[in-house]
């Protein structure tokens, strides 16, 4: 698949995303079942990012993950962050390659700032 592709595929995961999300937010549930439920449905949506990258050359790859993961971040809070760490993390680590432990470090490290502004 070429560059364009990928993109729209990109593209049209996260318009699947926030479809779900629309249909969730209609649903009577409570916030944290909610936020536990996108964070596990954003946690697939980033793993099948991670694994559909496009290859620049020399091992380089690049993937929507961490926009996906910022989303999670900054939509669900600590909760729905660390459920989409764990399954991008899981899938980062299947996928191989150089970098995983930059790429987890730098998912990683979001969640963590989430975490330290839900503290104060």
């Amino acid at each position: 698949m070429n560059g364009t592709m990928h993109f729209f595929n990109s593209l049209g995961l996260m318009a699947l995303l926030a479809i779900f999300y629309g249909s969730l937010l209609r649903r009577r549930m409570s916030a944290t079942l909610r936020k536990a439920v996108m964070g596990v449905l954003f946690g697939g949506a980033a793993a099948i990012a991670v694994l559909q990258p496009i290859y620049l050359g020399s091992g380089v790859l690049v993937d929507a993950r961490n926009l996906i993961v910022g989303c999670a971040c900054a939509f669900f809070g600590p909760l729905g962050a660390s459920a989409t760490l764990v399954i991008t993390a899981i899938a980062r680590v299947h996928a191989g390659g150089p970098g995983i432990d930059g790429d987890c470090l730098s998912d990683g490290s979001c969640v963590g700032a989430v975490g330290a502004t839900a503290l104060e």
